[in-house]
C-alpha cells in the first residue's frame, strides 16, 4: 500500500536559506560597514525578528573571529563596529567554519568563491571534516563568469543593460543572479513595454553586455525568490506532474527536497512516485531524464507525451 510523505531534505551541497542569509549579512557588513534591516527582510522574504536573530548569532561568532556588530539599530541600519583583518583568537570551531565556507565557495564556482574570500584574511588551516562538496563549478574567465561580473557591476550601479538573447535585443534592469543545478541565470525586469520579471540563462546571452542608462531598483516579487530546485521558472498557470522512480533510485531521489510542494508516495516494491507543481513541464521532464531508465514521467498525459517526444528525438540521434 502506498503512503504519502513530504520531503524535507535539501539537494546534496545546497546551503540552507538561513545559512545563505547569514553569510550574505556578514558580506554586506564587511563590504559596506552596515546593513539595512528592511532590505534584508525584503530580499529574503523574512521578518525583522529573524534577521535580528541572525545578527545575534553573528555577534557570538564575532567574539571568536575578530569582529563586532552594533547591538542596536539606528534608523533601520545595523553597523559593523570593528573588523580585525587578521584575527588571532580563532578557536577550532571557527577554523572549521572557515574551511567549510572555503570549500562551499570552491564548489559553487568563481563568483561565489571570490565573494567569500573577502571575509577570510588567511587561507584556513585544513580541518578534519565529514562534509565535502562535489558538483560542477563555474570556471573563472569563461563566457558565463565574465557575464556574471558584467551584470554584477551593472547591478551594483543600478545600471540597465542590453544584450542579445534568443535572437532578440533585450534591455533589462538586473535584479539578482540565481544558480540552479550549476547553471547561472539573471533575474531581471524588462525595461521595455511589459515591465515583467524574467530569467535569462547567462550561457545563452549572446555578444557583449552593454550599459544603457540607470534605473531605480524595484523589490523583486517574492515568488521569484523561492529556493526550490524544481518549479523556479514562473508562468501564468501551474500543473502537477508525476514521475515514477524505480526501487534502485527511489531511496536517493525521495530523500531530497526538490520542491516544497513535492508529494511522495512510497510503494511496497520499493519504487516511488513523486509529484511536483510547476509552470514549465520541461523542468520535470529534464529532471526525470537525469535518472535515465530508472525514472518515468507518468502523469498527466500531456507531460507523458512531451517526455516521449524528447526520448524519441534522443533515440534518433543514436541510430
Amino acid at each position: 500500500m502506498a503512503k504519502k510523505i513530504s520531503g524535507k531534505g535539501r539537494p546534496s551541497g545546497e546551503p540552507s536559506t538561513a545559512t545563505e542569509r547569514k553569510i550574505r549579512i556578514l558580506l554586506e557588513l564587511v563590504r559596506n560597514k552596515f546593513i539595512r534591516l528592511e532590505r534584508m527582510c525584503e530580499e529574503y522574504g523574512t521578518s525583522e525578528r529573524t534577521v535580528l536573530r541572525d545578527l545575534q548569532e553573528l555577534r557570538k561568532i564575532g567574539e571568536r573571529a575578530g569582529f563586532r556588530i552594533a547591538e542596536k539599530s539606528e534608523h533601520d541600519r545595523v553597523r559593523l563596529l570593528d573588523f580585525d583583518q587578521r584575527p588571532t583568537g580563532i578557536d577550532k570551531s571557527s577554523r572549521a567554519l572557515q574551511t567549510l565556507i572555503r570549500d562551499a565557495g570552491r564548489a559553487l564556482g568563481a563568483p561565489v568563491e571570490a565573494q567569500l574570500q573577502s571575509i577570510q584574511a588567511d587561507e584556513p588551516r585544513e580541518e578534519r571534516r565529514f562534509l565535502h562538496f562535489l558538483q560542477p563549478a563555474l570556471r573563472e574567465g569563461t563566457h558565463v563568469a565574465e557575464a556574471f561580473d558584467e551584470l554584477q557591476a551593472a547591478w551594483a550601479n543600478n545600471a540597465r543593460v542590453t544584450f542579445r538573447y534568443s535572437g532578440k535585443e533585450r534591455r533589462v534592469e538586473p535584479g539578482c543572479a540565481v544558480m540552479r543545478s550549476g547553471r547561472y541565470y539573471l533575474l531581471a525586469r524588462d525595461a521595455g513595454g511589459t515591465r515583467d520579471w524574467k530569467y535569462y540563462a547567462l550561457d545563452a546571452i549572446q555578444g557583449a553586455i552593454k550599459r544603457a542608462g540607470s534605473f531605480s531598483p524595484q523589490p523583486i516579487p517574492q515568488k521569484y525568490l523561492n529556493d526550490d530546485v524544481l518549479g523556479f521558472i514562473q508562468g501564468k498557470s501551474e500543473q502537477r506532474v508525476s514521475v515514477w522512480l524505480s526501487p534502485a533510485i527511489a531511496p536517493s531521489a525521495t530523500s531530497r527536497e526538490w520542491q516544497r510542494a513535492q508529494e511522495t508516495q512510497l510503494h511496497d516494491d520499493g519504487s516511488a512516485t513523486m509529484t511536483f507543481t510547476v509552470s514549465d513541464v520541461g523542468e520535470v521532464v529534464r529532471w526525470a531524464f537525469g535518472f535515465g531508465a530508472d525514472a518515468k514521467v507518468c502523469a498527466p498525459p500531456q507531460a507523458v507525451e512531451h517526455a516521449r517526444a524528447i526520448a524519441e528525438k534522443i533515440c534518433a540521434e543514436y541510430r
